[in-house]
């Protein structure tokens, strides 16, 4: 496959990128997983701009002997044709550290797979490949799924910082860089709500959860994505 035929639109693309965001949370102790306790658990998520759902996703945990795994589904609407992308890996107990995504928008199937290997973490999708200092502060996130920031909820206890590398698998396609980097700029607790003010390059946002590190939604100008489940 080419490199151009892996590209999925700019539109898509960036407004799938504008949507993201993360948290930073203060606490004295830090909260435990919920899927630790369980063995199997569903989160669901829908993005809207304005009052249109623009994507709707689902994600499924489960644990054997103690690993982690996940199975997630997008779907995507962008000028009126669909866009489906389907992810599954593992995590280290507080990030994601195994993940393989496969895309299918315009007949066209591509396929991503990011691996920590040691001191880095490896992207690759047919021949190109890219790899990125993998640090305590370094986040595996994916611009068209929004369950990964759910769980980067989780391990904000144990960062200790309010400054992270995003690492982005998808920009692969079209770009070297796939590294940014993302500011925690003021955080707001008040009735056992959190509201979080961050910098995503150029972009500004606001993340709302509780103080249990549930995601409410994360809201950037017409653009929100709310967790329903």
């Amino acid at each position: 496959m080419t490199q151009k035929k892996q590209k999925l639109p700019v539109r898509l693309m960036f407004l799938a990128l504008i949507v993201l965001g993360t948290a930073f949370l203060y606490a004295q102790q830090a909260p435990s997983l919920t899927i630790s306790n369980t063995k199997e658990e569903t989160w669901g998520f829908s993005i809207r701009v304005m009052t249109q759902t623009f994507a709707t996703e689902t994600v499924f945990f489960s644990q054997t002997e103690g690993v982690t795994t996940f199975l997630a589904t997008s779907v995507l609407l962008s000028q009126g044709q669909q866009a489906v992308f389907k992810a599954k890996g593992k995590t280290d107990g507080t990030r994601i550290t195994d993940y393989a995504l496969e895309a299918d928008y315009n007949g066209k199937h591509t396929e991503i797979i990011a691996r920590v290997k040691g001191e880095v973490l490896e992207v690759q999708s047919g021949d190109k490949r890219v790899t990125v200092p993998w640090t305590r502060n370094t986040i595996l996130l994916d611009n068209n799924l929004s369950f990964m920031w759910q769980y980067f909820l989780y391990d904000f206890p144990y960062a200790g910082t309010d400054d992270f590398i995003v690492v982005i698998p998808q920009l692969i396609l079209s770009q070297e860089q796939i590294a940014y980097p993302l500011a925690i700029q003021r955080m707001v607790e008040c009735d056992g709500k959190v509201t979080l003010n961050f910098k995503l390059v150029n972009s500004m946002g606001v993340i709302n959860a509780d103080n249990r590190y549930h995601l409410f939604d994360i809201q950037i100008g017409a653009t929100k994505v709310e967790r329903n489940y």
